[in-house]
């Protein structure tokens, strides 16, 4: 039999991933992190597996090998999810903000998996070769994502304790997305590429076993900020964005007829425009802010770095800008706001307007301190949004605001 070297490499990385699973189950399963290492060992051994099977020359379907590499990917995600202290498998108990970020890669793991067994069994493409690119491509990139926010999140001593177990999930991903990142460029998997796979796997069987002798104590637990829960977010809808607009590409390239090649490319790139556009609008980042904030943490914002931000801006002696108008700025930014205007009350109670930041030269007036407006904010602790005011006063009570505003 002519053993080629893809099936050499796929079997160095099965054996060395079985290795591992037997040295994790015989010695570190106290910790969720062990446990979910495991699960990641056997998910790739059954992955390689199946193309060592391949090459060896039984029938595998390509439907059940790239559900064996989903199944990998999710044991994955898991481990980095583990790190982070958050469950992959979604609970209540957890908490809405974890609830939710748990939730958002295992559906859409779940959705392809789905996908790729119901199109093996029907015989039917639903979705076609350049989106399952663009889909891998997008994951690797929120794996490594997620792999900086574990790197980021770990002090210094912990750090050294997870360093190793971070080069070996960097390079699983950073291998995958290289190499289908070449895919989606050229059109093809690059034969010597997928060839060197499975060896390049394996390479990361003994930075695990490595973390594990050396780090006996618990895993640190890691903070989810803000920031991550925006990047990902907004990575996940990015990547189901062009894996909607590849799938409807192939349809008007398939049903097009003779225009349909041009009329694809015309869609593609119209659908990326749009994208772009959307991804740099400033609006829809503090919107997308706005939501995370609202749904998926306690608190409203990360407020150990929007008090070194105000101290920094009010602290600047180099500005020009009074300290009026600096605070406006910094609750701007807070908020996601480029304009504002501010009102100071005087020794008889009436609130003189300040200053205004990017605002027309409207002549704002002085406002009493028995307004309707000020009773308001006095009694709820609420914003008042004036488009919504506009449409409907009634949420405000019927309040009268000032015409300036």
């Amino acid at each position: 039999m002519n053993i080629s070297f893809l099936t050499i490499s796929n079997s160095i990385g099965l054996l060395a991933f079985l290795l591992l699973a037997v040295f994790i189950a015989s010695k570190y399963l106290r910790r969720s992190v062990d446990r979910s290492l495991l699960l990641a060992a056997l998910a790739s051994s059954l992955w390689m597996g199946a193309l060592v099977a391949q090459g060896l020359g039984f029938d595998v379907p390509f439907y059940l090998r790239y559900t064996f590499e989903l199944i990998r990917n999710a044991a994955w995600f898991d481990v980095l999810y583990a790190l982070l202290g958050i469950s992959f498998i979604p609970n209540q108990q957890q908490g809405r903000d974890r609830f939710y970020l748990s939730s958002a890669i295992l559906a859409l793991l779940a959705a392809m998996v789905f996908i790729t067994l119901a199109q093996g069994i029907s015989g039917s493409q639903w979705v076609s070769s350049y989106s399952i690119l663009l889909f891998q491509v997008s994951l690797s990139i929120v794996a490594l994502l997620l792999l900086e926010q574990v790197w980021r999140s770990a002090n210094m001593y912990s750090r050294s304790g997870i360093k190793y177990l971070t080069i070996a999930i960097g390079t699983l991903f950073c291998y995958d997305f290289f190499m289908y990142s070449d895919a989606l460029l050229f059109r093809e998997l690059s034969a010597p590429l997928w060839e060197t796979r499975g060896a390049i796997n394996a390479l990361a069987a003994p930075f695990i076993a490595l973390t594990l002798m050396n780090n006996q104590k618990q895993v640190i637990g890691m903070h989810v900020s803000r920031q991550m829960a925006f990047h990902s977010t907004t990575l996940v809808i990015a990547g189901i964005y062009l894996i909607l607009i590849s799938a409807g590409g192939y349809y008007i390239s398939v049903f097009g007829g003779t225009w349909g090649e041009a009329l694809r490319i015309l869609f593609i790139v119209i659908g990326l425009i749009t994208l772009i556009l959307l991804i740099s609008s400033p609006v829809l980042r503090a919107r997308i802010m706005v939501f995370i904030s609202k749904n998926f943490f306690d608190y409203k914002y990360d407020y150990r770095d929007e008090w070194i931000k105000s101290t920094r801006a009010l602290s600047d002696t180099d500005t020009s800008h009074p300290p009026s108008l600096q605070a406006i700025k910094i609750l701007g930014d807070l908020v996601g706001s480029q304009s504002g205007a501010i009102w100071i009350k005087d020794e008889e109670g009436l609130f003189k307007p300040k200053a205004q930041y990017h605002l027309p030269d409207a002549k704002f007036g002085d406002i009493d301190h028995h307004s309707d407006l000020i009773t308001f904010f006095t009694q709820n602790d609420w914003i008042i949004n004036l488009d919504e005011y506009m449409l409907d006063p009634s949420k405000y009570k019927l309040i009268e605001i000032p015409e300036s505003m």
